[in-house]
């Protein structure tokens, strides 16, 4: 117990308490710096998603004109030349052989009755490969292309609410 005397007199404190007490304020120092560190940090994280965003929503736009000029361009082939297959090696057009074979062919007595155009489904651009020679494509029904399922994006979490902290109490010479 305290005696009542040394209370109203200066006292020092020691040496090893006076070096806890720095301890713990540096300890103190070192978590604040630490947390302010990591706000730094979530910061740039946050500015960096941003960015990824716009890179990814002006590259969706341009696979999207990309395949529209695919499909612009496909079409007006099959008007030109009709349907068949090419060679992308060489170049070389193949027409289609007819749709149903034994089926006559339509004399002077009938007239053809006019078809719709195909609407052939864009294939994706293909990446260059070291492939030797490349198989020849359909032009005016390419293989529909299964689009993958579309990843789900896990938005960013709600930024959980901050604590209402209480201050400390600094440690004072009393």
């Amino acid at each position: 117990m305290i005696d009542p005397a040394q209370m109203s007199q200066s006292q020092s404190f020691t040496t090893e308490e006076m070096s806890q007490i720095k301890a713990v304020q540096q300890k103190h120092l070192d978590i604040q710096l630490a947390f302010g560190q990591i706000h730094v940090a979530e910061i740039q994280l946050e500015e960096q998603l941003e960015q990824l965003d716009v890179t990814r929503e002006q590259l969706e736009d341009e696979l999207q004109l990309i395949r529209d000029e695919e499909t612009a361009l496909v079409s007006k082939i099959n008007q030109k030349y009709g349907e068949g297959v090419l060679d992308q090696k060489t170049g070389t057009f193949t027409p289609a052989a007819p749709e149903a074979p034994g089926a006559p062919a339509p004399g002077p007595a009938s007239a053809p009755v006019p078809q719709p155009a195909p609407v052939p489904v864009p294939q994706p651009v293909p990446q260059p490969a070291p492939a030797p020679a490349p198989a020849p494509v359909s032009v005016p029904q390419p293989a529909p292309v299964a689009e993958p399922a579309p990843t789900p994006v896990a938005k960013k979490p709600p930024r959980k609410p901050r604590k209402k902290r209480t201050p400390r109490r600094a440690l004072t010479d009393k």
